[in-house]
């Protein structure tokens, strides 16, 4: 992350990479070497991989009883796409102890690899899920 403070506010901007490996009996794509479950009679022979990196920025103004700000945020999966995350805030202070906001954003949800892949008791798992 980066921030800097300054006559007009105050900006950050930052990245981040994470990379999600799962093994498992049931959940993920067959054709892996099977894996053996330490201390365990069962074998690993399902996995799946993916990345996740996202860029953002903000900056905000703040003046004595009030604040404005506003940011974004660029999400790269591979399996899911490119999408852009913007949100916006004013807050005011009228009282010492209270605070009022108007908040706008957009966030997302991505599939878990229960999502994906559990079928059982009921759970249909099914690998064609978007983000929500």
């Amino acid at each position: 992350n980066y921030r800097r403070s300054g006559k007009w506010g105050k900006t950050s901007v930052g990245a981040e990479f994470r990379s999600e490996t799962i093994y498992s009996s049931l959940l993920g794509d067959s054709g892996i070497t099977p894996i053996e479950v330490r201390n365990y009679p069962a074998y690993y022979a399902k996995s799946k991989q993916r990345n996740n990196g996202s860029l953002f920025a903000d900056h905000g103004y703040y003046k004595k009883r009030w604040s404005v700000s506003g940011g974004a945020m660029m999400n790269v999966i591979p399996d899911f796409g490119t999408v852009i995350y913007p949100g916006v805030e004013a807050a005011v202070w009228p009282l010492k102890q209270v605070k009022l906001r108007v908040i706008y954003s957009r966030s997302v949800r991505f599939p878990t690899y229960t999502d994906l892949y559990y079928n059982r008791g009921g759970a249909v798992g099914s690998i064609n899920l978007r983000p929500e």
